[in-house]
């Protein structure tokens, strides 16, 4: 993420140069990558302005929750992405007194879930909370598999979900083949490794949650791994390109 949050963060990355500077540092080559604001048309304005800088920056969408506008209908912003050339999309909670919590209820969101399924649209949805109390005031393992069930095309990313996910995580992977995650906070002994072996590595993706994550772990998880050189090169890159190749 560039920019700075509303409640400011410790150390926000404000640009491109920024960013390009840290991906340097861990040897990332290329990034999904999005601009904060306070509103969604700004920010994904920002986020092709941003990309425009670089190649190695992919711009990745800023979905509305819900309509702010009279006649607004949200599933229409997925074909304005589309004719932007962006293959990638997550939901952003609002925030501040007036933003409510980010909830996932599937009649409130169907319509632009199925425009995403027809065009095989990964939606990165954060996960970082799942195992907390906070489910209950926002969304849950419940609602991602009710996501999965309904929309079978629609690759679901789960972005920074914690170890202590693994028994709900573990479930769902068997259930739903649309369901990815990132493993950059999958740290226990060997999980990435007992995942690849249940599952083949393809739907594991790397991801460093700049600025807010530190991307060491993840890196280390892919390169000192008991895993094949093929494997962690899936991991690593090629598994989210080929999401990305399949957009429609």
């Amino acid at each position: 993420m560039l920019g700075n949050t509303l409640v400011p963060q410790p150390a926000p990355l404000l640009t491109p140069r920024d960013l390009l500077r840290e991906m340097d540092r861990f040897g990332i080559e290329r990034a999904l990558v999005y601009h904060y604001h306070r509103l969604k048309s700004r920010m994904n304005r920002l986020t092709l302005d941003a990309a425009k800088t670089s190649p190695r920056l992919v711009p990745c969408w800023a979905l509305s929750l819900t309509p702010i506008m009279l006649r607004e209908n949200i599933e229409d912003h997925v074909d304005e992405m589309l004719r932007a050339g962006v293959k990638a999309a997550r939901f952003v909670p609002d925030e501040g007194p007036a933003g409510g919590p980010m909830t996932l209820r599937l009649y409130q969101l169907e319509k632009v879930l199925a425009r995403l399924d027809h065009h095989h649209v990964p939606v990165l949805i954060p996960g970082e909370h799942l195992q907390t109390p906070q489910m209950a005031a926002t969304y849950g393992f419940d609602q991602i598999h009710d996501i999965c069930s309904a929309f079978p095309n629609l690759p679901v990313v789960l972005l920074q979900v914690r170890y202590a996910t693994q028994p709900p995580l573990l479930a769902l992977m068997r259930r739903h083949a649309n369901l990815y995650f990132t493993i950059s906070w999958f740290g226990l002994f060997r999980q990435v490794e007992s995942f690849v072996e249940m599952f083949g590595p393809e739907r594991l993706l790397y991801g460093s949650g700049l600025p807010g994550g530190d991307p060491a772990l993840g890196v280390g998880m892919v390169n000192y791994g008991k895993l094949t050189v093929a494997q962690k090169e899936g991991i690593a890159g090629t598994n989210l390109a080929r999401l990305l190749e399949h957009v429609q």
